[in-house]
């Protein structure tokens, strides 16, 4: 019998847990905000900070990561192409859009910056370790490019100088540290857990096990008196069915759930004795209080008194038979001494 869980101390059951259902919510947000910025630009045409220094490539990068974010949340629900391709290009096409829509909106001054810092943060949960500065350094790089493309190429002038630019990429490694301890955190966390699951079934499979093999009968019912637990001891006692479980005490052995409500009414009087209407076995119950998940249950323990008065007689012969042994050699020291006596004569 099989008692122990054979999944590793750090394998989790379910990785989409940290995984492809994190990507389907990046997923999710994508088309969400491609949507919101979309509306706010055509729905306020007067708003001075999305697209005020180039509204048409504002409105194609906005049709763009429209399309994508579609494109992308189907990709991410059919798991093709593989997890990491996925994860990698996605955030990316993030970084680069949100540096067009930064440019044509004036710069890291139109606060469309913070939309690169949500970025990183989210590919580094996604893609932890190296990969999440990675990130931070190609936004550095798409931002500051961007400042500089603007600044000395288009000679644009922007209320946001170097300084913002820097603050900006500064801020970007920030997270991506902040991330990367975080995701480093929720894995360790996740597979301790995981640990701990697996360490508990495997101790409810040993207990299920010892219970099964005890000689005496366990029952366990709980706050409603319907059978929880049982062994095959006790099973056998009352002979009961196999599928008892779940099943009310009363209907299964009516003189066991008698004694039941006779010791809650009195727990200090003494067990008596219990024939089981099944078997005809001679049964001394004992009760206990268990608390469970729904209230206060009883823990049964069944005594077969037959099998208790045979250990007992085994142990009255092997008492006679010892004292029997020490009687014989008691006597034949004597006689022996008397046999080489008359020898000597």
């Amino acid at each position: 019998m099989d008692l122990f869980a054979k999944e590793g101390a750090t394998g989790l059951k379910n990785p989409d847990v940290l995984t492809w259902k994190p990507l389907r919510l990046l997923t999710f947000y994508r088309l969400t905000l491609a949507g919101l910025l979309t509306v706010l630009f055509f729905g306020i045409p007067d708003n001075p900070s999305l697209g005020a220094y180039n509204p048409n490539l504002y409105t194609l990068t906005c049709v763009f990561y429209l399309v994508f974010s579609v494109a992308a949340g189907f990709t991410a629900r059919l798991r093709r192409p593989g997890y990491e391709l996925q994860t990698v290009t996605q955030i990316l096409v993030d970084i680069a859009v949100i540096t067009l829509l930064i440019h044509a909106s004036g710069g890291p001054a139109s606060g469309l910056g913070i939309l690169l810092i949500i970025t990183v943060a989210a590919g580094s949960l996604l893609m932890p370790g190296r990969m999440a500065f990675l990130f931070a350094a190609m936004a550095t790089m798409a931002i500051m490019g961007e400042h500089i493309y603007s600044t000395l190429l288009l000679q644009i002038p922007r209320d946001s100088g170097y300084t913002q630019t820097g603050l900006l990429g500064a801020a970007l490694f920030a997270t991506a540290g902040m991330a990367y301890l975080m995701a480093r955190r929720f894995h360790e966390s996740e597979a301790l857990a995981h640990q701990r699951g697996i360490d508990i079934a495997n101790l409810a499979k040993l207990n299920a096990h010892i219970v099964q093999r005890l000689q005496a009968g366990i029952i366990v019912t709980d706050d409603r008196d319907h059978i929880r637990l049982s062994n095959e001891t006790a099973r056998k006692l009352l002979g009961l069915p196999a599928d008892c479980e779940n099943r009310p005490l009363v209907e299964i052995s009516p003189p066991l759930h008698s004694k039941l409500m006779d010791w809650r009414q009195a727990p200090e009087r003494e067990a008596s004795l219990l024939v089981a209407d099944a078997t005809g076995a001679s049964i001394l119950p004992q009760f206990t209080l268990l608390g469970t998940a729904d209230g206060i249950g009883a823990l049964i323990f069944l005594e077969d008194t037959a099998a208790m008065a045979n250990q007992a007689q085994q142990m009255k012969l092997a008492s006679l038979g010892r004292l029997t042994a020490s009687i014989a050699h008691e006597i034949r020291n004597p006689l022996g001494a008397i046999s080489h006596a008359t020898h000597l004569l």
